[in-house]
């Protein structure tokens, strides 16, 4: 709870202590990304993937206008990265996890190491000669009607 609550510091002024609303900001955030129930535990003793969440509680603690992410899945198992990814409508992220970025943007931006850089409709950006380029090896699109997947050639 405690390290959720530094996502409220930003809101108070000088020397201010967090109030019954910051707590119950930090609070909600902790369940928000399931970890309700742990508000009490060291951090030194959270999984790998607990503390990315406690992380991700501490932003949601802050209530930003909009989120600026860098691989926010990193370290989560399936079902909480897509629970995280939901909760997210509006963030600008970096993604590696193509399928995620299929599901979830709808724009994308693609930085190639030679200082150009490609922009437009997700659907539109996760085409193979696109993904190819980017990653300098070939990519195959798989799309079956329940979603798309990326596999290397």
């Amino acid at each position: 709870l405690e390290t959720a609550l530094i996502g409220r510091h930003p809101h108070l002024r000088a020397w201010q202590w967090e109030g019954e609303r910051d707590h119950a900001a930090a609070r909600a955030a902790i369940k928000q990304v399931g970890l309700d129930g742990l508000e009490h535990r060291q951090v030194a003793t959270l999984s790998g993937g607990e503390r990315r969440r406690l992380a991700l509680a501490t932003l949601f603690t802050q209530q930003p206008e909009l989120y600026l992410l860098d691989e926010p899945s990193n370290h989560l198992d399936l079902r909480h990265q897509i629970e995280l990814l939901r909760s997210c409508a509006g963030a600008l992220a970096a993604l590696h996890d193509l399928a995620l970025a299929a599901r979830f943007c709808d724009h994308l931006l693609m930085l190639f190491g030679d200082g150009e850089a490609l922009a437009g409709p997700a659907n539109i950006m996760l085409q193979e000669e696109n993904l190819s380029r980017l990653y300098d090896h070939p990519i195959r699109r798989i799309s079956n009607g329940l979603g798309v997947a990326f596999v290397p050639g």
